[in-house]
């Protein structure tokens, strides 16, 4: 699970808490579960409160435009 990845890195790789993070995709539904998991591991939890869905996030957009090209691509030079 998420929370023995995110324990082992730090505690066995020496990763900082600080250089990893969990990115969910519907926040309002997901993000309770998560917490509940993260928190009951001792993994700390630190939630951005903006709400501002990852997809709108400035430095994503571009990102994602990308990836649709790719996949748009890809899916035309699919034969039939």
């Amino acid at each position: 699970n998420i929370a023995d990845i995110l324990r082992r890195a730090h505690l066995e790789d020496g990763v900082p808490w600080n250089d990893m993070a969990v990115l969910v995709r519907a926040g309002a539904r997901t993000l309770p579960v998560v917490r509940r998991a993260l928190t009951s591991a001792g993994v700390p939890v630190d939630v951005d409160g903006d709400d501002l869905p990852l997809r709108h996030e400035p430095a994503v957009a571009p990102l994602l435009t990308a990836l649709r090209a790719v996949a748009r691509a890809e899916e035309e030079r699919r034969p039939g």
